[in-house]
């Protein structure tokens, strides 16, 4: 039933996709070139806390006993970084 849900749903954006002026096509890609911005953004503040967060607790020495997951350096921020300088 559910995927019934989804092939509807995506028949529908098919075809209001396929009815859509290129005004309204360009307005949709700059709202989700936005979306993706913003998404980014909230990324890279994320990953700033957590990278100095990290570098705190190595400077106190307590760097292994963080979770790896949260073993986060500035190196890997500025990728986010990156991406979205190349958005703009």
């Amino acid at each position: 039933m559910k995927r019934l849900h989804i092939f509807a749903a995506i028949a529908v954006i098919g075809f209001l996709a396929g009815c859509s002026s290129p005004q309204d096509k360009a307005a949709d890609a700059d709202a989700q070139l936005k979306a993706k911005r913003m998404q980014l953004a909230d990324d890279y503040q994320a990953c700033t806390t957590k990278a100095a967060a990290y570098e705190a607790a190595v400077k106190e020495g307590k760097g292994n006993e963080m979770d790896p997951a949260d073993q986060i350096q500035m190196s890997q921020c500025d990728e986010i970084m990156k991406t979205l300088e190349a958005l703009k």
